[in-house]
């Protein structure tokens, strides 16, 4: 298992290809969570960070989140 400080999240169990996005200046789970989380995903995740957005990144830049998860659906068809 694995807690990244805040929780447990374990994500071993966790097969499919994995799009994680972070904002830039997210303080309640800031991008080294983040990255944490993909390092224990392994090669199926991805890391995507929207700059200028904190938690919220999926309501402050709706396009570039929807954008990102465009895409990543895309490849991973």
């Amino acid at each position: 298992k694995t807690d990244f400080g805040k929780g447990n999240n374990d994500v071993s169990n966790i097969k499919a290809p994995t799009l994680v996005i972070s904002g830039e200046r997210d303080v309640f789970y800031p991008t080294e969570y983040q990255e944490k989380t993909v390092k224990a995903l392994g090669e199926k995740a991805t890391l995507k960070i929207i700059p200028g957005t904190g938690h919220c990144a999926h309501h402050q830049n709706r396009e570039e989140f929807a954008k990102l998860v465009k895409e990543f659906a895309s490849d991973s068809i």
